[in-house]
């Protein structure tokens, strides 16, 4: 895949897929510490029906359940893709 042009419809998909898994998880208090593109997975792609895809958030390794008040001081996943 990485030869090849993904299409913005896939691209947007995959961001709201994402955003989805990311939301259930902090509804529940718990925080993926290393979300980044190599953590993604296409499990269902549908060639002839462009844009009909779906992406999960997996590894689930590094998730962490927050407790009320709670400061995490450990360093989280990779540097390259934390938020400033």
């Amino acid at each position: 895949m990485q030869k090849e042009k993904l299409s913005t419809q896939f691209l947007l998909q995959c961001a709201s897929d994402c955003a989805t898994a990311l939301s259930y998880l902090a509804s529940h208090n718990i925080i993926h510490r290393n979300v980044k593109p190599s953590k993604l997975r296409v499990v269902y792609h549908d060639i002839t029906n462009e844009g009909k895809s779906t992406v999960k958030l997996h590894d689930l390794t590094t998730i962490y359940k927050l407790k009320k008040g709670e400061l995490i001081k450990k360093s989280p996943g990779t540097y390259q893709y934390m938020a400033p």
